[in-house]
């Protein structure tokens, strides 16, 4: 097993550097589709395709801050929204926090990283997560996605696109499906952040609400 001290300093050097990608070239060989339990931080133990992102998900090794962050705010019993899920490290994170008597909700628009988000749950057995393939924002609606230069980097768009997405403001949609009220809501949209804040005022008048983005 590769070190975590190497691990980590290995996540300090981006793969777009020259020497970012000489480092990586051994784990580069990894095959996209191989499934490998997760050596280090929050998900330790938890199956990972080794495809669905950069080494750092299936390391485990990935913004270990952030990481140490979450597990203070996220309790047993939360009710937690992951929105801008990805392919799923930050909800199998909060499945594990909250516990079974917790609920998370995942958002991903993302068809190519709902296809990761799913089969991470079902591989790690996750049956308190509701995944939901919704982009939000203030307003409901149908905007274009645009997926970026990676599978963590996709934002809604009103330019026209290759994929139009299902739009929805956190207050319309907790209010129509009877959604229970967050505890902790993370939010990783790519600079949308503002708008998911604005479709969410209603319910943070009725609910304290944790923010982490």
């Amino acid at each position: 097993m590769i070190p975590q001290y190497v691990l980590s300093i290995l996540d300090k050097f981006k793969s777009t550097t020259v020497l970012g990608k000489a480092l990586r070239i051994p784990l580069n060989l990894l095959p996209k589709n191989l499934i490998v339990t997760i050596p280090f931080g929050v998900n330790k133990g938890m199956r990972w395709i080794v495809g669905a992102g950069n080494h750092g998900f299936w390391t485990g090794t990935r913004d270990m801050e952030e990481q140490l962050a979450i597990t203070r705010l996220a309790k047993p019993g939360m009710v937690v929204f992951d929105i801008g899920a990805h392919c799923g490290f930050y909800t199998l994170a909060f499945s594990r926090l909250v516990g079974n008597q917790g609920k998370v909700f995942s958002f991903e628009p993302n068809p190519y990283n709902l296809v990761f988000l799913s089969r991470h749950l079902t591989m790690n057995h996750i049956s308190n997560t509701v995944i939901l393939p919704l982009a939000v924002s203030k307003e409901k609606g149908l905007m274009f996605f645009d997926f970026g230069h990676n599978t963590a980097q996709g934002f809604l768009t009103h330019k026209k696109g290759i994929y139009l997405s299902p739009v929805v403001s956190l207050d319309k949609f907790v209010f129509d499906h009877l959604l229970p009220f967050p505890d902790l809501v993370k939010i990783d949209v790519e600079g949308n952040e503002s708008n998911v804040l604005a479709g969410f005022l209603k319910t943070l008048e009725l609910r304290k609400t944790c923010f982490y983005y």
